[in-house]
């Protein structure tokens, strides 16, 4: 598509589009489709499988976009399908015994995994430049993987080698190095670490750990490798890795379009180069703060959901403990009554917000509680503006409940948030308390509902807000005429040269 528009003139860029999983797809896909819409000529990969996978597929097409699909043995499972919830369970330790034969059974089983990485690495590197041959884009938009070996890291690496100029959009607020390493020590105190990952774990990994200091972290005595370090070792052959695996976002990329001030306070933290960085908002919130004004939005919002038009509702962003293997099955649904039971004696309506692993037959049961109600068509974006209270868990979407002033009770029972720990900037946003027990929970639900009873919540129209998608266009646009003057190398596609 080329051609005259409103903000990129004659210029048509050949833009690549990376969205490794489903996340990637719904915070970042409506800048996309703003690319798309305003005459950029859009290639944009896939990189998992599953309906979600074939919806995105779809939308996309029907905006005129290319859609590829990165091949089946290189793409994530599909989030929702039942073999990959039966993986997602917390690793146990192996029963490798006393005797030297379940350790060379062990060693073996380690040896065959690093050839199948190598082989793997080889065929994602392959794959990565041929596509960018096929496609020659001027620009990559990839997220921000925290991966080994995958085709985020081979993109990545072919858009270094080709010159290409690689932008990151990220999903969530919450990522910077820091908090890729406590949340591995968060893991590894709860027993939700693999072996693999210990540096006193074998002879093998014990020579890496002193070979490749870089790629382990040390806390409390106790040093760990981002990844299995032969699978570090099998990337690192073909490029698809960072010298420090622990780097999140990668320090690699061109430029990283922040979506919050909070974004960018965790990455200045993290040591991030910071003139690599933008703040340019989140995309996904530029449809819903456009149309928070629209009379009579907030009655169609509550008469879908089954909720008289003047009751104030408190939102539940259910946590997926389960579905995300940190926590038992039994452990995850006796929270869930727990908290379940609270809401119920504020006598308030309670609109259930399901994270996306989540499947929505095996939560129907609460809507057996009157005035409980699943959310089977809002997003939690369409619902935190109107909602009086909001029940959480530790989520980036905390974020965004403060944007529109909300209250949010972040329920964190294993204390990875505490008052003395380095993870308290992380978590902690604007109206937010914090609660370790369920104790505190109910009480802390019983305290901010009582404020609520009998008031009409109004949204906060955000009246000083600017649109995400314009500024990731304009920035874009920026940044590859910047590149042509300077290096005289970019020649932007026009209708004369497409």
């Amino acid at each position: 598509m080329t051609g005259q528009n409103e903000y990129f003139g004659s210029i048509t860029l050949k833009i690549l589009v990376y969205h490794s999983i489903v996340h990637q797809h719904r915070e970042v896909g409506p800048a996309i489709d703003h690319l798309a819409i305003n005459g950029m000529r859009m290639t944009l990969l896939l990189g998992w499988r599953g309906p979600s996978a074939d919806e995105a597929a779809d939308h996309y097409a029907a905006l005129g976009i290319d859609v590829l699909r990165v091949p089946h043995e290189l793409a994530y499972d599909d989030p929702n399908a039942p073999s990959h919830q039966a993986q997602i369970a917390p690793p146990e330790a192996p029963d490798v015994g006393s005797g030297g034969p379940s350790r060379w059974r062990q060693g073996i089983r380690r040896l065959l995994g690093f050839v199948i990485a190598l082989r793997s690495a080889a065929k994602t590197r392959r794959y990565a430049e041929h596509l960018l041959m096929h496609t020659t884009p001027d620009i990559i938009i990839i997220g921000t993987d925290h991966s080994c070996g995958r085709c985020h890291n081979a993109l990545k690496r072919a858009a270094q080698k080709q010159g290409i100029p690689c932008v990151s959009i990220p999903y969530s607020s919450l990522l910077s190095t820091a908090i890729a390493e406590r949340s591995v020590f968060y893991r590894l105190k709860y027993g939700m670490v693999a072996p693999q990952l210990r540096a006193d774990h074998g002879v093998t990994n014990r020579i890496f750990s002193h070979l490749a200091p870089s790629w382990t972290r040390e806390k409390g005595g106790v040093r760990l490798f981002r990844f299995d370090p032969l699978n570090t070792l099998a990337a690192r052959l073909y490029g698809l890795v960072d010298l420090d695996p622990w780097q999140n976002p990668s320090h690699d990329i061109d430029l990283y379009l922040a979506p919050t001030d909070h974004a960018m306070r965790l990455l200045a933290e993290s040591g991030f180069p910071m003139d690599k960085v933008k703040l340019v908002g989140m995309p996904r919130l530029d449809k819903v703060a456009g149309k928070l004004a629209t009379v009579g939005l907030r009655s169609e919002l509550l008469n879908g959901l089954g909720i008289p038009d003047d009751a104030s509702f408190i939102l539940w962003n259910m946590e997926p403990g389960w579905e995300h293997g940190y926590r038992s099955v039994t452990e995850h649904w006796s929270q869930v009554k727990a908290i379940a039971a609270s809401l119920r004696d504020t006598r308030m309506p309670v609109v259930i917000s399901l994270h996306p692993l989540c499947h929505h037959s095996d939560y129907e049961f609460i809507e057996e509680t009157p005035d409980f109600v699943i959310s089977r068509n809002s997003a939690i974006h369409d619902l935190l503006p109107f909602s009086a209270l909001v029940i959480s868990y530790l989520c980036s979407t905390n974020i965004i409940a403060s944007i529109f002033g909300k209250k949010s009770i972040i329920f964190d029972p294993k204390r990875y948030v505490a008052e003395d720990g380095e993870s308290v900037g992380d978590h902690r946003v604007p109206g937010s308390e914090v609660v370790h027990s369920l104790e505190e929970l109910a009480n802390a639900i019983t305290n901010a509902a009582a404020h609520f009873h009998g008031r009409d919540v109004q949204p906060a129209l955000l009246s000083d807000y600017r649109p995400a998608c314009h500024a990731i266009q304009t920035t874009i646009v920026a940044l590859m005429e910047a590149r042509r003057v300077s290096t005289g190398q970019f020649k932007p596609t026009t209708p004369d040269n497409a």
